[in-house]
């Protein structure tokens, strides 16, 4: 009763992720981490985030390279977001997708989309988004509320539809517009292969 947790490990002591992005580029896959950031001052507490990349041959080399370059513990608890590339949906999409899945430190509730750059999206925080993750899930939610579009699945009911193989599944794509995160289109795979690309009701 008196051992306490003896793995416990205080918050200033983590690197809170809460976006994750994976591209591919000259053959080298490229992951950023959007890490939340808190300065303390004596009247008011800022949480804003920052990102951090990593890179490798393979896509556990480059979540290695990453995590050699935080100070902290890296912490993927609350990861909200996972963005993955036009370049990684042209090789193995559901292989990320298992790597992801079989990593027991990274839950399995965040939101999954697609962008061109996801280290440009993740790095787009500003005054009215500082945490760039978070805008987009919220971006997300409201695309549900005012179009009636649904697409907006978390990553553990993505891996049902792929295990069950009875439903083809849709990802949200976002862009930077006018200097704004916007959801633009929306792709649809069956089998391991994009079957079309369809504008959502957005613009």
């Amino acid at each position: 009763m008196m051992s306490g947790c003896y793995d416990n490990i205080e918050l200033d002591n983590l690197n809170i992720i809460v976006g994750i992005g994976i591209d591919y580029k000259d053959d080298l896959y490229k992951v950023t981490f959007e890490i939340l950031n808190s300065n303390k001052s004596d009247t008011v507490s800022d949480l804003l985030s920052y990102t951090v990349n990593g890179n490798g041959k393979t896509l556990s080399d480059a979540f290695i390279d990453a995590n050699y370059k935080i100070a902290k513990k890296a912490y993927f608890a609350h990861n909200k977001l996972l963005i993955i590339s036009d370049s990684i949906t042209k090789l193995n999409l559901f292989n990320i997708i298992d790597y992801i899945f079989r990593d027991i430190n990274i839950r399995d509730e965040f939101k999954v989309v697609i962008a061109d750059n996801p280290e440009e999206i993740l790095s787009h925080n500003s005054v009215t988004h500082p945490v760039s993750s978070n805008f987009i899930i919220d971006l997300m939610e409201s695309e549900k509320y005012n179009h009636g579009v649904s697409i907006n699945d978390t990553f553990k009911t993505l891996v049902s539809k792929i295990i069950n193989n009875k439903q083809d599944i849709i990802i949200s794509k976002i862009n930077i517009i006018n200097d704004n995160i916007s959801l633009d289109d929306a792709y649809i795979f069956s089998s391991n292969k994009m079957l079309k690309v369809f504008l959502s009701t957005s613009n």
